[in-house]
C-alpha cells in the first residue's frame, strides 16, 4: 500500500532566517549517540534520537555548556486502519538526517529544558572540506523529488508495508559552493 503525503514543514531559505529562528547557534561536532531512545514503542507520539554535541564556539546565545544534548525527532506515531482496527506504527520524518559523528557542524537550535532541538529546516550546516553543505533532505545541489519513506504496521496475522511519497520537490541548496569560513563569518555577523 502506498500513502501519498505532503510534508508540512516551514523551510528556511537563507542563513539570516535560520539565525533569526534560533535561540542558540553553535559550532562543534556530534560525539556519540546516547543510549536512551525516547518512545521506542509504536504507541509513543514520536521517537527521538539524542546525541551529545561538543561545542567549540557559541555564535549566538548565552550560557551554553561545552557539551550539550541534541534531540532529533526521527519518527511520528501514525495509525493504519485495517481488519477493523487502528494499527499504530512509527513513520520516519523527512526532517531527520543521521548525524555524522566527529564531523564539524553549525547547529541552529531551540533551547529546551534539558536538551536542544533544531530550530528550523534546515537546522544543520556541515563542513565538507573547505565548503559548507546543508544537512537536509529538502535541499540538494541537484534537486529532485523527496525520497520515499517506508514503515510497517503489524497485527498478529499481517504485516502492512507502507510507503509515503511526497510530490514535493527538493529546493536548490542555497549554500552550495560557499566557503565554510565565509558561512561562519556571515552567521556571526547576523547573530
Amino acid at each position: 500500500m502506498t500513502v501519498y503525503a505532503y510534508p508540512d514543514v516551514s523551510l528556511s531559505s537563507s542563513l539570516r532566517t535560520m539565525t533569526e529562528k534560533a535561540d542558540v547557534v553553535v559550532l562543534g561536532s556530534y560525539k556519540k549517540a546516547l543510549d536512551a531512545e525516547k518512545g521506542d514503542s509504536p504507541n509513543a507520539d514520536s521517537q527521538k534520537r539524542d546525541c551529545s554535541f561538543q561545542v567549540k564556539q557559541v555564535l549566538k546565545g548565552e550560557d551554553v555548556p561545552k557539551t550539550i544534548t541534541v534531540s532529533k525527532e526521527y519518527s511520528i506515531r501514525m495509525t493504519y486502519q485495517a481488519e477493523g482496527q487502528d494499527i499504530p506504527y512509527q513513520m520516519p520524518v523527512y526532517t531527520f538526517t543521521e548525524p555524522q559523528m566527529g564531523e564539524t557542524y553549525l547547529l541552529f537550535l531551540k533551547e529546551g529544558q534539558k536538551t536542544y532541538s533544531l530550530s528550523s529546516e534546515p537546522g544543520e550546516v556541515r563542513k565538507d572540506g573547505k565548503e559548507a553543505c546543508l544537512s537536509s533532505h529538502f535541499f540538494s545541489e541537484d534537486p529532485g523529488t523527496l525520497p520515499t519513506l517506508t514503515a510497517q504496521a503489524e497485527t498478529d496475522s499481517t504485516v502492512y508495508h507502507i510507503a509515503v511519497q511526497s510530490g514535493d520537490e527538493q529546493k536548490k541548496d542555497f549554500l552550495s559552493g560557499m566557503d565554510w569560513e565565509e558561512v561562519v563569518e556571515e552567521v556571526q555577523s547576523l547573530a
